[in-house]
């Protein structure tokens, strides 16, 4: 139930590849850390591009820009129940090997 969505694009005039997905990667992470530091929730999903045409009519994006990514954005409900989810995870050293920082 975010309020608001960030959508990340790119231009035509930019060609699209490898460098143009970790920059738009670097940016999305920049925005997510930067609310976060602020006190707000960030979720990163395209769900929020599904439906390009009706995006781009309401945002007003033109034809000469391409969606890559939406940022969900609100202050973070923390009694949600998917808040409070938590997983189980491996540690670091079950799939990492750190060499010459001993």
């Amino acid at each position: 139930d975010a309020p608001a969505a960030i959508i990340l694009l790119t231009d035509d005039s930019v060609s699209r590849g490898k460098m143009t997905a970790m920059d738009i990667g670097i940016i999305c992470q920049t925005i997510c850390l930067a609310a976060f530091s602020y006190g707000l929730g960030t979720c990163i999903a395209d769900q929020g591009l599904m439906y390009p045409e009706t995006v781009r009519k309401f945002a007003g994006i033109p034809d000469s820009k391409q969606m890559a990514i939406s940022i969900c954005i609100g202050y973070p409900d923390l009694e949600f129940p998917a808040n409070k989810l938590t997983s189980d995870r491996i540690s670091t050293e079950e799939f990492a090997a750190w060499y010459g920082f001993d």
